[in-house]
C-alpha cells in the first residue's frame, strides 16, 4: 500500500488572490487583511509581515483576525523562543495601541505557539490565561488542551494544572470554537492515564458527558482512544463490580475493545478471581473481532487452566479450548498463522482432561510432535492417570509414542507404570517394545 502524506500548503507569487489583489486600484484595509490571513494560511508568513508593514504605514486599522494570523506566522520567521515571543508581544501591544481587542482565538493562537517554547511557555502561559480572565474571555476547552500540552510533557514531572482545569470546568457546557476544543478530553485522559488517577478520569468522564459536551470527543479513533484509556485503568483500580459495570454499560455501544483492552480486562479477572466470566468473554471477544489474536487466545487458555473449578465451568472451559484449537487451524488458511506453544498445547489437554474428555485431550495430545513441541511432565502424569483410571490402555501406549517422538529421555518410567496399571494383552506388549525398539529414530 502506498505511503501517505500530508500536502503542505505553498503560496505562489501571482497566483489569482495575488493577481486580485495587486490589480485593484484601491486597495483598503479589508483586502489587506484577507490577503495576510491567506498568506498565513499558505505557509507564506514574510509576505504577510510585509503587508502589514505596508498597512502600518498607510495608517490602516487591522482586523483582529488578520492579527492573529500574524501572531500565528510569527512562529515561522523567527528562530529562538525568544525572539519569537518578542515578535508576539510586539503584535499584542501594537494591538493595544490600534484598540483591537484580542478574543478567544487571539489567546488560543498563543498558547498553541507557548507549546513550542520550553520553560518560557510554561511561565508565559499562566500569564496570558491570567490576561484572558482579566478581560472577561471565557476559555474553551481548546484554552485547556493548549495548557495540558504545555505543562504535561513526556520530560516533566508530574504536577497539578489538570486537577486546578478540573476545578474549573466541572459541571461546564460547552460548545466547540476551533479544532484544538477536540483534543481537550482524550489529552486529559491521557494524563490521568499517565498519573494512574481513577478519580480524576471519572471527573473527566463526568464532564464529558455533561450536556452536549460528548460532542467534543472528536472523531471515532479519538473515541476509541478516550474509553481504552478510561477502561484501562477501570480495569487497574477499580472494583470487580465497577469494571463489569462499565463493560456491560459502554462496550461496544461506546467502544469496541481492541486486544489490549481485552488484556487488561482479563489482567482483572484473573486479579478478582472473576474466572467465571470467561466463556462469556471468549464469545465477545470473537464478536470484537479477535478470535485470532495469539496474545488472546494464550491468555484465555492460562486463566482457565489455572485452577480446578466446578464441574459445570470445567465443560465450559473445555468447549472454550476446544473451540480455540479450531481456531488455530482455521488460522492456516490466513496470513497471521496462530501458533502453538507447549505450554499453551498443555492447557488444552489439561482443560479436556478436567472435563472428562479424554478423547479431544488425546486428540491434542498428538500435535506435541508434529508442531516440535515438548508436553510437560504435569501433562504427561495427568493424561495417563486418566488413561489408568478409565483403563484405556491404547491411549496409554499412545502416550509413550508421543513421549519418545518428541525425544523425552524419560519414557521408560512411564512404561514401568503401564505395565503395572494394565493388564496388556500380548498384543499391546509387542506394540510397547515396538515402541521402544524405534525410539533411536526419533532421536
Amino acid at each position: 500500500m502506498a505511503a501517505r502524506f500530508s500536502k503542505r500548503l505553498v503560496w505562489n507569487d501571482g497566483n489569482y488572490a495575488d493577481k486580485v489583489f495587486h490589480g485593484m486600484l484601491d486597495r483598503n484595509a479589508d483586502s489587506y487583511c484577507s490577503m495576510i490571513r491567506g498568506m498565513v494560511k499558505y505557509n507564506a508568513s514574510a509576505k504577510a509581515f510585509e503587508l502589514y508593514n505596508e498597512m502600518q504605514d498607510k495608517h490602516m486599522k487591522v482586523s483582529v483576525e488578520a492579527y492573529n494570523s500574524l501572531i500565528q506566522g510569527a512562529l515561522d520567521i523567527r528562530e529562538s523562543y525568544t525572539e519569537k515571543w518578542k515578535l508576539m508581544e510586539l503584535l499584542l501591544k501594537q494591538m493595544k495601541v490600534e484598540g483591537v481587542k484580542p478574543n478567544l482565538e487571539t489567546f488560543n493562537i498563543v498558547l498553541n505557539a507557548q507549546k513550542r517554547m520550553g520553560g518560557i511557555g510554561r511561565k508565559l502561559s499562566l500569564q496570558t490565561v491570567s490576561e484572558m480572565v482579566a478581560l472577561g474571555i471565557e476559555p474553551s476547552l481548546g484554552t485547556y488542551a493548549h495548557l495540558i500540552a504545555i505543562f504535561y510533557k513526556p520530560t516533566l514531572p508530574p504536577n497539578d494544572m489538570l486537577y486546578d482545569i478540573m476545578d474549573e470546568v466541572d459541571g461546564k457546557h460547552f460548545t466547540i470554537h476551533d479544532s484544538a476544543d477536540m483534543r481537550f478530553f482524550l489529552d486529559a485522559m491521557s494524563v490521568c492515564e499517565r498519573l494512574r488517577d481513577l478519580d480524576l478520569a471519572h471527573r473527566v468522564n463526568n464532564l464529558l458527558n455533561t450536556g452536549e459536551n460528548y460532542k467534543l470527543l472528536g472523531n471515532q479513533v479519538m473515541k476509541a482512544a478516550f474509553y481504552s484509556k478510561l477502561f484501562s485503568l477501570i480495569c487497574q483500580l477499580d472494583t470487580p463490580e465497577n469494571i463489569m459495570k462499565f463493560y456491560k454499560e459502554y462496550i461496544p455501544s461506546n467502544l469496541v475493545p481492541s486486544a489490549y483492552c481485552i488484556l487488561d480486562l482479563l489482567h482483572a479477572v484473573e486479579m478478582y478471581s472473576m474466572l467465571d466470566r470467561l466463556p462469556n468473554l471468549w464469545r465477545d471477544t470473537q464478536e470484537f473481532g479477535h478470535r485470532y489474536r495469539q496474545q488472546l487466545i494464550d491468555q484465555f487458555l492460562y486463566l482457565m487452566a489455572k485452577d480446578t473449578q466446578s464441574a459445570e465451568l470445567q465443560e465450559k472451559f473445555a468447549e472454550v479450548a476446544l473451540d480455540i484449537v479450531d481456531a488455530v487451524n482455521e488460522s492456516a488458511r490466513r496470513r497471521d498463522q496462530l501458533q502453538w506453544s507447549s505450554t499453551s498445547l498443555g492447557h488444552v489437554v489439561i482443560l479436556c482432561l478436567r472435563a472428562k474428555n479424554i478423547d479431544r485431550a488425546w486428540d491434542v495430545m498428538q500435535i506435541y510432535p508434529t508442531k516440535h513441541k515438548v508436553p510437560s511432565t504435569e501433562v504427561i502424569d495427568m493424561f495417563l492417570n486418566a488413561c489408568i483410571k478409565v483403563q484405556d490402555a491404547n491411549k496409554a501406549l499412545g502416550l509413550v509414542q508421543v513421549i519418545v517422538r518428541c525425544g523425552l529421555t524419560t519414557y521408560p518410567a512411564y512404561v514401568e507404570k503401564i505395565k503395572s496399571s494394565f493388564p496388556l494383552s500380548g498384543e499391546e506388549v509387542e506394540r510397547l517394545e515396538d515402541i521402544i525398539k524405534n525410539e533411536a529414530l526419533y532421536a
